[in-house]
């Protein structure tokens, strides 16, 4: 449950930053909210298509501190729900091999109770004398 507060405060402050950044945009290039917010995710996201481009030297100035701030909370933003997303499938998958396990373990006792003994006195792999089959010639 934390990482999913986590992960909801990292995408509200990311929401923060475009309404800031659209906003910035709008006084300071005059641009409309459209055109303002747009430019604003394309620097975020880095794609940069260059339709688009602040012209006043206070717009310029923004956009390269708006930058170093906008993808570096992007990126933060985009590899906490990474890192959230394979958290849980390698849960699920050790679950899942543990129920396996189990499984087996509960349908093969006493394959699993040899095994465990060779396991502990270090004889895995070798068949005692007696359970040797001989061949008959």
């Amino acid at each position: 449950m934390r990482a999913i507060i986590k992960i909801m405060a990292l995408l509200t402050t990311l929401a923060i930053i475009m309404v800031i950044g659209t906003v910035a945009y709008h006084n300071i290039e005059g641009w409309n909210y459209t055109d303002s917010f747009y430019f604003t995710g394309v620097t975020v996201t880095t794609v940069g298509y260059g339709d688009i481009a602040p012209v006043t030297d206070a717009g310029k100035i923004f956009t390269v501190f708006f930058a170093f701030t906008g993808i570096g909370i992007a990126l933060f933003v985009i590899t906490s729900i990474a890192e959230f997303y394979f958290e849980r499938q390698q849960k699920r998958l050790g679950q899942r091999i543990e129920r396996d396990v189990l499984r087996y373990a509960r349908t093969h006792r006493r394959g699993i109770s040899r095994i465990r003994r060779g396991i502990i006195s270090g004889k895995i792999g070798r068949v005692p004398i007696s359970r040797r089959r001989r061949r008959r010639s």
